[in-house]
């Protein structure tokens, strides 16, 4: 009789354990999405509360679903589609022009190149053909990756509309049925209530530190890059401002190669005084984004800016551009999970040994 409830048992793990397995396994390409569309949720929640009291949560669901879709989600979507496109472009024009003889010999020409290179001769042995056929090099093997990496850009572009139709319907019912689903995590987390209440509210402080900060500093950078953009003459000035809040938002890099491309055309085209007001504008831009995301995200998160740093870096790793935002929130809840444990020891009582009886 024991044996027989001790198989059962192992059947019931097996079974259970394959189920989940499966679950994970069928629902892994939607986690991502999910998330997403759960932290514009819970972003946008104090709207929500404020739109029920005048009609019912399934409506007001709807139309903040709709509207963001329509506002920011799709705006997204034909943003990003054309800067690949825009880039594609360029990419096919460099590598036509490279197959058909295109040389740097010109460029080595320019006079503030030729004054560096000069310059540089006088403590390294410079041999300009030698540049020449490494940056041809160089050159080739970038445009071919670049170009190799849009046109697979391009091929994701149906499994991006998925992923973006995931996050709309995740953003719809977790306004519509949030409550629901917070209720059902607390029922099943191991934690007391009060545990699973301070995890949550990290979850939410750290989704609104991080999220809000980045936009506010990917704006006000896209703005930045805008006005620079036209007093310097650029072509498209908004459409460069609308990429440079796209990069904004990428650790480390930024919106750099932005400016800095546009700072090197200037350049090449001998607008000295162009491209020295381009630089104060990269200087300026830089300095923004500091001081944006600082004024954001004060008080909003403890956690140390290397753990979130090196969070974003891991989750880029992992599961690609969404990690931007996910990376630091899941190190916070990581950390905070973290002190509630250590609390949790620290405060537990202590077993004390009793004396052996005599």
């Amino acid at each position: 009789m024991a044996s027989t409830s001790r198989w059962k048992g192992w059947i019931q793990l097996l079974l259970g354990l394959s189920i989940t397995f499966l679950f994970f396994y069928m629902m892994a390409p939607f986690v991502v999405a999910t998330l997403i569309g759960s932290i514009i949720a819970l972003i946008v929640y104090p709207l929500q509360q404020k739109l029920t009291r005048k009609m019912n949560p399934g409506a007001s669901a709807l139309i903040l679903s709709s509207g963001l879709s329509l506002v920011v989600l799709l705006p997204i979507f034909f943003i990003l589609f054309a800067v690949v496109y825009k880039s594609l472009q360029l990419a096919t024009r460099l590598q036509t022009a490279l197959s058909h003889g295109w040389t740097l010999g010109n460029v080595l020409e320019w006079p503030w190149v030729a004054s560096i290179l000069n310059f540089l001769s006088g403590y390294f042995p410079v041999d300009p053909d030698w540049m020449h056929k490494q940056g041809l090099a160089l050159l080739q093997g970038s445009s071919a990756k670049v170009y190799r990496a849009l046109t697979n850009s391009l091929a994701h572009t149906p499994d991006l509309v998925v992923g973006g139709f995931v996050v709309i319907l995740s953003l719809f019912f977790m306004l519509k049925d949030g409550k629901r689903f917070l209720k059902f995590l607390a029922d099943l987390s191991p934690l007391p209530a009060i545990r699973s209440q301070e995890l949550y509210q990290t979850f939410e402080s750290t989704c609104r530190a991080v999220v809000v900060g980045m936009f506010a500093a990917a704006g006000v950078q896209g703005v930045l890059v805008t006005i620079f953009f036209a007093l310097t003459g650029m072509p498209s000035p908004l459409l460069y401002g609308l990429l440079a809040i796209g990069m904004g938002m990428i650790p480390i890099v930024g919106n750099a190669p932005v400016w800095m491309g546009a700072l090197i055309y200037l350049l090449v085209q001998g607008s000295y005084f162009k491209a020295a007001l381009m630089l104060l504008g990269g200087v300026l831009i830089g300095f923004s984004d500091n001081l944006v995301r600082t004024w954001v995200m004060e008080g909003q998160s403890d956690m140390h800016p290397f753990l979130a740093l090196v969070s974003v870096f891991g989750a880029l790793n992992l599961i690609g551009a969404p990690g931007i935002f996910l990376g630091p929130v899941i190190a916070a809840v990581f950390v905070a999970f973290l002190k509630m444990l250590a609390q949790e020891i620290r405060t537990a009582p202590k077993s004390r040994k009793k004396p052996a009886p005599a």
